[in-house]
């Protein structure tokens, strides 16, 4: 019989025990007592750095369901990617046409292994990525055979494809301009794509990772959100910040930074695609979608992640329709039924996302004059007075419950209503 050695890296999400247990093939058990966020580091030449155990909070009190044996939905020469629901687990075997027998598994989460050299991954209640190696050389990580599990995250394949885009051109005083128009877009990166915007559950489980003071009453004490009792609202929106596709990046082992600043002095801001110059503080700060990590999608990304990929104008077809709406958002936005609900009440698009109409307004990257970028409202609601939104947005503008008073309509062209601002993660398919 086998020994069987399984390493834990980066964060653990939860355990149900004052102390964390990790067992090889023949039951021998070395158990770590949480004490401390940092109980012991795991120093390699390459690959990952440090492992943790992190204390036992009140926000994961869910188990695993069940252990997925599923195929991967996509491979790659010897990566493999598998999508599971949050808190399923997946168990995973040595392939017999990759390295086999006495190889190390190396998990970046909690996760057992059997007497046939299995592993055992266990589920997450929040939607990350979970990076599993099987390697037989922990002196080169780099010829280990890797597997990404996706939590509640899903593989949109866009490189190579054309897709219409709406491109609303500037306008002034309410006039629309005659030249906004659907274009073509070629795209050159599929995408891992959250199948929901990230919730309260995730916000706070981020926060505490980075030791971020984020009180219940920051989530609860506002009009959108139906109680004031946070643990009633874990799966509800939360609101969008730029620190959390950070963070998120952080815990599943990603050390590219997606968006930094850049002295401009070291820097070549010529070969700079989208950027910011602060010429105050001598720094240029820069989105770099070819790095690896998480941040929100381009604006014309989210379009078609949206649309599910159709060149229509909605998921549905070209029509404006509140039966077909209905079916995908909340949308009866009377004065009592206004504000946010739980994520997943909807039926997803083509693509298997959630929410995609409705429930927090959404915030992709605007890129405009060809390489400065800024957040913005999925519709671009906030500047509607000089941008033409388009029929989508315009049937959206109207139907949306993300705000705590009466919708805007384009007949009015009163002034903008207050909306709740949230996110939907995506990172490159490396």
């Amino acid at each position: 019989m086998k020994v069987v050695i399984l390493f834990i890296l980066s964060f653990v999400a939860y355990t149900f025990s004052s102390e964390s247990c990790i067992c090889d093939a023949l039951g021998k058990c070395s158990c770590l007592q949480k004490k401390d966020y940092l109980i012991k580091s795991f120093r390699q030449k390459k690959g990952y750095k440090e492992y943790y155990v992190l204390q036992e909070r009140i926000y994961d009190k869910v188990k695993t369901v069940s252990y997925s044996s599923s195929p991967a939905v996509k491979s790659k020469g010897k990566k493999r990617w598998y999508e599971v629901e949050w808190n399923q687990g997946i168990r995973l075997c040595p392939e017999k046409n990759f390295n086999s027998g006495d190889g190390i598994w190396i998990v970046n989460g909690p996760a057992h292994v059997d007497s046939v050299n299995c592993v055992y991954v266990d589920g997450s209640p929040y939607t990350r990525s979970i990076l599993v190696l099987f390697s037989r050389n922990l002196d080169d990580l780099t010829e280990a055979d890797s597997s990404w599990i996706l939590v509640n995250q899903t593989i949109v394949e866009l490189a190579g494809k054309s897709f219409s885009v709406w491109n609303g051109l500037r306008r002034m005083h309410g006039q629309k301009n005659p030249d906004s128009k659907y274009v073509t877009k070629t795209f050159t990166q599929d995408l891992i794509v959250d199948k929901t915007e990230l919730r309260v559950r995730d916000a706070l489980w981020l926060d505490e990772q980075f030791n971020r003071k984020k009180f219940p009453d920051e989530f609860s004490n506002t009009g959108f959100y139906p109680f004031r009792d946070t643990s009633k609202l874990l799966d509800f929106p939360a609101k969008a910040n730029y620190l959390y596709s950070h963070y998120r990046s952080v815990i599943d082992g990603f050390e590219d930074a997606v968006k930094r600043d850049v002295p401009i002095d070291s820097s070549d801001t010529a070969k700079v695609i989208y950027g910011l110059l602060d010429q105050y503080k001598n720094l240029v700060y820069i989105l770099d979608t070819a790095s690896n990590g998480y941040r929100e999608p381009i604006y014309e990304e989210w379009q078609v992640l949206r649309r599910g990929g159709v060149n229509s104008t909605f998921l549905w077809g070209d029509s404006a329709s509140e039966d077909e709406l209905k079916k995908y958002a909340r949308h009866d936005c009377i004065d009592n039924n206004r504000g946010l609900y739980p994520v997943k009440q909807f039926r997803p698009n083509s693509y298997g996302l959630y929410d995609v109409y409705g429930n927090a307004e959404e915030t992709p990257f605007v890129i405009s004059d060809g390489h400065k970028f800024r957040y913005g409202h999925e519709c671009m609601a906030y500047d509607y007075n000089y941008y033409d939104i388009g029929k989508e947005c315009y049937f959206l503008s109207y139907h949306k419950c993300n705000t705590i008073e009466k919708p805007w309509s384009p007949e009015t062209f009163s002034f903008i209503i207050p909306s709740f601002e949230g996110m939907r993660l995506v990172r490159k398919l490396e």
